[in-house]
């Protein structure tokens, strides 16, 4: 699905727009903000406020404009070519899908690690986008940094290793790679059960036509079944050639035509045609 039309009617601009707007709401009431939405293991384990894992998306670090700046510039950048593909409904669904799935993955690696670590910002729904991107459009040219140009499936496999790597080295802290990875891997997830929805509807629908073509060919064995009946009847009573129609004498030439040929029983896929052919030949010549 394509659409056309002005950016603001993409979802991918309003999610930015409302993140802008929590904002700069953020720089006004921050402590409320961070400490009501942001996600906080902690928090969703004693108070039970499972909405975090939902609600950090939309908070983002007041002191920074960089952190807003550039997922907001990624979402829009990737978003807009995702969400022309799939329009605005899926495009929500799958942005919020990996935004609470990113969210999950943090909470679960917290509860093994022990770790209580506040985590805000769109990232984890930002690398879902990404890799989507790169599903729909792998060999799209991308300008890494601005300069260095990178096809968009080599561009997610190299930020998946740098934050696996970063990850498990401790290299840069401050920054929730776990959220990052958590993101991405609920996009493959996603697109792994799409590929496994649309394969099992495929062979529904071959099973279906098998079925029907089944039918068909039982529909059809019976009628021929009838016709063969029907000239017998005919010619047994001795009324000759002129008694046949048309579609008769048709229908006996074209078995006669087949019964010719080295493999005319594999062809008819009925074993008594030569049969009838031969008790034709009894009657009149053929």
């Amino acid at each position: 699905m394509r659409r056309n039309g002005s950016i603001i009617n993409y979802a991918a601009f309003m999610i930015t727009a409302f993140t802008v707007i929590i904002y700069f709401a953020q720089r006004m009431y921050f402590p409320f903000f961070e400490e009501n939405f942001s996600l906080i293991p902690s928090e969703i384990i004693t108070k039970f406020q499972v909405w975090r894992i939902f609600t950090y998306l939309f908070i983002h670090d007041p002191l920074s404009y960089l952190h807003i700046f550039f997922n907001m510039y990624m979402l829009i950048m990737f978003g807009i070519q995702v969400e022309a593909e799939w329009g605005r409904r899926r495009f929500f669904f799958y942005y919020f899908l990996c935004g609470t799935g990113a969210g999950l993955f943090i909470f679960l690696i917290a509860l093994i690690s022990g770790e209580n670590s506040l985590t805000m910002g769109a990232s984890g729904a930002i690398f879902g986008i990404m890799l989507a991107f790169s599903m729909l459009n792998p060999d799209a040219v991308i300008l890494l940094f601005f300069i260095l140009p990178i096809r968009a499936k080599y561009l997610v496999i190299l930020y998946a290793g740098l934050e696996l790597f970063f990850e498990l080295s401790g290299a840069q802290p401050g920054v929730s790679h776990v959220g990052h990875l958590g993101g991405l891997l609920t996009g493959f997830l996603y697109f792994k059960y799409m590929k496994y929805k649309f394969s099992k509807r495929k062979k529904r629908r071959t099973s279906k036509k098998r079925s029907e073509f089944s039918v068909v060919s039982s529909e059809k064995n019976e009628s021929s079944i009838i016709m063969k009946n029907v000239i017998l009847e005919k010619l047994r009573a001795g009324k000759g050639k002129e008694s046949l129609s048309d579609d008769e004498w048709q229908y006996i030439k074209y078995l006669d035509i087949i019964h010719d040929s080295s493999d005319s029983e594999e062809k008819s896929g009925i074993k008594s045609d030569k049969e009838f052919i031969n008790e034709v030949r009894n009657f009149i010549k053929l």
